[in-house]
């Protein structure tokens, strides 16, 4: 008798499994991480931390993250060259792009992917959500390192804030060499991602987009430099604009301090959760980073973790909603799509 022949769906399936499981244990890791930082901070002063903020302190919160799906949408619109109707769809795909990284099991990249899944999902298509998200996401990282150098720079240049603070070189040096590091792999992907990304589509999603139209569509994207600059100035933008966040919620929890010393803080701590990517929603690791980073702005530790919690708390507020919406719409999609039932 003879083999059974081996599918090509066997392996596919076997690494979906490996992804899984990896995603999984890396998810538990970073709970544990987690939730030994916020006992070494002392679980009692944590709570008592949050406390100030209050139910509308936090909306407050809440409404200024959201806000923001405003000039990442744009950005990716810009990008996309694509018509002034489609500019909510893509928003909206930023926000549930968001709302994946920060509240699924997956890493960053895993969020990217159902962001561009959510804006083929509203409309558009297939190979333009693809490309220019890629497109988009390069220059979102470019607009990181801006951000990192300018932070790292700005604590450098008031170092004497800081005298007898060893974290204080420790942070810099960090955040500065992971934002080079980072530099050199946007200049590497320039020369030779669009054939990586030909390559990997063709082998890991063969029926999601036709490899060589992706590439050609980002290529048009390269050759439009005034829209990449106009996506890259509005990512600037809501970096800055995504460091108020942590300045509101520090200053509605008894705790003000100078917004740019805490944009300068929120800089470092995107740099570490660069290099920390692979953690499923940074758990474990953002928190470890304020605890390192705290002293830069005189901060108790229960504090830095009443910030980091707030902000997780946050992105759950905007991102369920984010998701299931999402959800709807793909259930929705596929019942259109079903054929309709011959009567008997």
């Amino acid at each position: 008798m003879s083999r059974p022949r081996r599918t090509r769906a066997a392996p596919v399936a076997a690494g979906r499994r490996r992804e899984r499981v990896v995603a999984v244990a890396a998810t538990a890791a970073g709970l544990c991480g987690l939730g030994l930082v916020v006992a070494y901070a002392d679980v009692g002063s944590v709570v008592a931390a949050i406390r100030p903020i209050g139910a509308g302190g936090f909306l407050l919160v809440v409404l200024a993250q959201a806000s923001l799906c405003a000039p990442l949408g744009a950005a990716w619109w810009t990008v996309a060259g694509q018509p002034r109707a489609r500019l909510g769809a893509f928003a909206w795909a930023s926000l549930v792009a968001e709302a994946a990284a920060a509240l699924l099991p997956f890493s960053q990249v895993g969020g990217a992917a159902i962001g561009s899944r959510a804006a083929a999902v509203a409309g558009v298509r297939s190979r333009v959500a693809v490309g220019s998200n890629l497109a988009d996401i390069t220059l979102e990282l470019a607009a990181q390192v801006a951000f990192t150098l300018a932070g790292a720079g700005y604590l450098a240049y008031e170092h004497r804030l800081a005298a007898g603070l060893p974290v204080l070189r420790a942070a810099t040096l960090t955040g500065v060499g992971a934002a080079l590091l980072l530099l050199l792999a946007l200049l590497t992907a320039q020369k030779w991602g669009l054939k990586a990304v030909e390559f990997a589509v063709g082998r890991l999603a063969p029926g999601a987009a036709d490899p060589a139209a992706l590439t050609g569509e980002m290529r048009a994207i390269y050759r439009r430099p005034a829209r990449l600059a106009a996506a890259l100035a509005l990512h600037l933008g809501a970096w800055l604009a995504s460091a108020f966040g942590a300045w509101l919620i520090l200053a509605l929890i008894g705790w003000p301090r100078p917004f740019l010393m805490v944009a300068a803080m929120e800089s470092l701590l995107l740099a570490v959760r660069n290099a920390a990517f692979m953690v499923p929603a940074a758990l474990g690791v953002q928190e470890g980073a304020y605890l390192l980073l705290a002293p830069l702005l005189g901060l108790p530790s229960s504090t830095v973790i009443a910030l980091s919690l707030l902000k997780r708390g946050r992105d759950v507020a905007i991102g369920v909603p984010a998701l299931v919406s999402w959800q709807l719409l793909e259930v929705r999609r596929h019942l259109r799509r079903r054929p309709a039932r011959r009567p008997t």
